[in-house]
């Protein structure tokens, strides 16, 4: 409701005009006409108030490589994995949590058994903000954006695609000999078993108007040479 006018508050909350008009000059009527998310029982939720290309990247992380989790008294840790190899990325994955959610603190702290980084955050805000959690693999389950996060991956492709890439994909060189002479060239690969991740991924990059064609069931191939130059000023190395 910030901005809002007496009326409108008044309308919305039911509260007298002259109340409101009161406590606004008292200063606490911010307090006592901010809505309330029905879901996680926060402050109503305002996608334009977001860090939109920081959301982007993140989705992408988060179906790529996340876990939601939810823990006591309906706090819920966000999980994202990446491999140990790669601590800048995992350090810009953190980074990323903060600037999505800046009230929350966010960790990376090094997985128990496997060579993995895990930066995490809890917030009882994450099922709104990441309404495709659920049960079970993300590939046995439909995975469909809401309206807001369409809007804002339309906006922000790039991004969703570098969070894809920084999760389930790869850079790489491919060697062909052709006539007996051998060329190298790089390619990006993404892998996902989830048909509507795969599709998200491929309506960015047609957004972007970055060529990619299918390898096979599970995996998108990106090799034209100008495609990966593309890329390649889009997705910093992992490494």
């Amino acid at each position: 409701m910030r901005g809002w006018s007496d009326v409108k508050i008044a309308r919305a909350t039911g509260i007298p005009r002259a109340t409101v008009r009161d406590w606004r000059r008292a200063g606490v009527v911010a307090e006592a006409s901010r809505a309330t998310c029905a879901a996680c029982g926060g402050a109503e939720h305002d996608p334009l108030a977001l860090d939109r290309p920081a959301y982007a990247y993140l989705l992408g992380l988060y179906l790529g490589d996340g876990h939601l989790a939810r823990g006591a008294r309906d706090v819920y840790r966000l999980r994202i994995y990446v491999d140990a190899r790669h601590p800048r990325l995992a350090e810009g994955v953190a980074a990323t949590m903060r600037r999505v959610l800046p009230d929350s603190r966010a960790s990376l702290t090094p997985h128990r058994t496997d060579h993995m980084l895990v930066a995490s955050q809890y917030s009882k805000r994450w099922p709104c903000l990441l309404p495709q959690h659920g049960e079970g693999a993300k590939h046995l389950r439909p995975i469909v954006l809401v309206g807001w996060q369409q809007d804002i991956v339309a906006e922000h492709p790039d991004q969703l695609v570098r969070g894809l890439l920084h999760s389930d994909g790869w850079r790489g060189t491919n060697r062909v000999v052709v006539r007996g002479k051998a060329y190298d060239y790089g390619r990006y690969q993404f892998s996902n078993r989830s048909d509507d991740i795969r599709e998200l991924f491929c309506v960015a990059l047609d957004r972007l108007q970055i060529p990619w064609r299918r390898m096979n069931r599970w995996n998108v191939s990106v090799a034209r040479r100008d495609a990966v130059v593309a890329l390649d000023a889009l997705v910093e190395p992992k490494d």
